[in-house]
């Protein structure tokens, strides 16, 4: 096992500027007063929320119930289709 470094290595690269942070920070610095945030699933929702910066509260989106209610503290927004 001699000269074996250790650790794993899968020879990934990055794009920086593909990460849901740069796009958080986009929407940030754009932010106007009266302006919307709705994600589209819980995965979207929890990532949004811990960049956000602005005042708004997030909505999460499902189309599973034909009216607004909460879960908890998270605002939902339902729609019928």
């Amino acid at each position: 096992m001699s000269g074996r470094t250790g650790g794993l290595n899968n020879n990934a690269t990055v794009d920086t500027n593909d990460q849901i942070s740069v796009m958080v920070d986009y929407v940030n610095q754009h932010f106007v007063a009266g302006d919307r945030i709705v994600t589209s699933d819980m995965l979207w929702y929890l990532s949004y929320v811990y960049y956000n910066r602005t005042d708004a509260k997030p909505l999460l989106y499902t189309r599973r119930c034909p009216r607004v209610f909460r879960v908890g503290r998270i605002p939902m927004v339902s729609a019928r289709w």
